[in-house]
């Protein structure tokens, strides 16, 4: 392995672009930035991650500091690996006393790690919300909003279904349930020949069936998230991107599509 660093030898190629490497794992590291595979989760929050070091750097700046590394059996943690093997040890011969007084401390830690995530999340939320439920304390960004939610309070229905009694407070809400009088089916997979009849039950679809978790893929490379929000923030930086990189990303993108649609097409033939 160390002797390719001096050969040039490169064995691992990018299933996506023509970058290689001496080694498979880098290279699979390299790949989840086409596919958007994100298999590292955060403890305390819901973010994921494509590497362990981008990880472990959110960790540190976002909910533990420098120790990232936490022992299991009790409260303390390290900054690095090896001090957490080496306290390890100091735990083989524990009483059962101490080891459940521990194990209540280091479980009370936890809870509240990721009670301050909640309220991160809750404050980063709501950042934008200048409209508050002066009843339950919701915050939202538009008056339409506001008012929309007060109904959830009043009990108020609007929205009639056209075919039977039930009411709605939305409009879009009891148009989705018209559907199960109508038998319409406006959204359609990309991918196969299946029809349905709301957004929520393609995504359910695309996320059981085709894509896994990232569903929300860029138009303009191969990459994919898991939420449309990051999805958002990814598409900012084509913006200014080279015609060059762009026919580049465009190609692997069409490649992957081909790809997905004809994994469908076998789907469809064993089926």
């Amino acid at each position: 392995m160390h002797k390719r660093i001096h050969s040039g030898e490169k064995p691992h190629k990018c299933n996506f672009c023509e970058k290689r490497f001496i080694e498979a794992a880098p290279r699979n590291e390299h790949m989840r930035t086409h596919t958007g595979e994100k298999p590292y989760k955060c403890k305390y929050c819901e973010r994921c991650f494509a590497k362990t070091d981008v990880l472990n750097k959110h960790l540190r700046r976002i909910h533990l500091g420098d120790n990232i590394h936490r022992c299991k059996f009790c409260p303390l943690a390290f900054r690095f690996a090896s001090e957490l093997r080496l306290h390890s040890n100091t735990h083989k011969d524990e009483d059962p006393e101490t080891r459940e007084r521990n194990m209540k401390a280091l479980m009370e830690i936890e809870a509240k790690l990721k009670q301050q995530a909640l309220q991160r999340y809750k404050k980063k939320r709501n950042k934008n919300k200048q409209y508050p439920c002066d009843i339950c304390g919701k915050h939202f960004k538009t008056t339409w909003d506001l008012n929309i939610h007060k109904l959830v309070h009043s009990g108020e229905k609007p929205h009639k279904c056209d075919f039977c009694e039930r009411r709605f407070i939305k409009a879009a809400t009891r148009n989705e349930h018209m559907r199960t009088h109508t038998g319409e089916k406006p959204y359609k997979c990309k991918y196969c020949e299946r029809c349905f009849a709301t957004k929520s039950i393609l995504n359910k679809h695309l996320r059981g069936i085709h894509l896994g978790d990232n569903i929300h893929r860029c138009k303009f490379c191969p990459l994919a998230f898991r939420f449309a929000s990051e999805l958002r923030l990814h598409s900012t930086t084509h913006k200014d991107e080279d015609p060059e990189k762009r026919e580049r990303n465009m190609k692997a993108l069409m490649e992957i599509e081909a790809k997905l649609k004809q994994q469908a097409l076998k789907r469809k033939v064993l089926t």
